[in-house]
């Protein structure tokens, strides 16, 4: 198996469905997902004033890759993942699998963490409230959980909430233009 940089196991991303348990109107892949990941943590970055180029650019390819793993375990769902009582042999195992595909790839460092998951949870509410926009109400009780996760990682990050305020307000209503909407 080809495990260079262009290994066709990274197309699979594109195709590999996340929410796989929740009931949603529009399938978000694991690529889409990474790629909203990538943009919502160099924003974060910006706002933790990381200037250094370096550091901005092992960021961002951490959050590209940051879910890769998933082409050998698909997306678990949060909570399964959460509880996993064995969580070091699953971890092995998963390095393990991964191996197969790719000699090395960029893992987040310990201060790129907490804002790698803000960054999740940014995408994750932006996802769901556009989800109850298109009017599933099935998604009302995980959009609840990650606003409560992504506050707490947003406290934890020492920012201003109101950043998190008028982003779930934006997304909620979509009342920022987008292109093509300027009269």
């Amino acid at each position: 198996m080809d495990r260079g940089p262009f290994t066709p196991s990274l197309r699979v991303m594109s195709t590999l469905p996340r929410w796989g348990i929740v009931r949603v109107l529009h399938r978000q892949s694991v690529a889409e997902h990474s790629f909203y990941v990538a943009l919502y943590a160099d924003g974060i970055a910006d706002l933790l004033g990381w200037t250094n180029e370096s550091r901005r650019v092992h960021l961002l390819r951490s959050a590209l890759w940051h879910d890769v793993d998933e082409i050998v375990t698909g997306d678990i769902p949060g909570p399964v993942k959460r509880a996993i009582p064995q969580r070091d042999t699953f971890e092995t195992y998963v390095i393990t699998e991964m191996r197969k595909h790719f000699v090395s790839y960029p893992r987040a460092r310990e201060e790129e963490k907490p804002v790698l998951v803000a960054a999740n949870l940014l995408d994750e509410c932006a996802y769901l409230l556009g989800e109850t926009r298109g009017g599933n109400m099935h998604v009302v009780h995980a959009l609840s959980l990650s606003k409560r996760r992504l506050r707490a990682i947003w406290r934890q990050l020492d920012l201003p909430i109101v950043y998190i305020d008028e982003f779930l307000e934006a997304h909620a209503t979509m009342d920022t233009p987008l292109p093509g909407d300027e009269e």
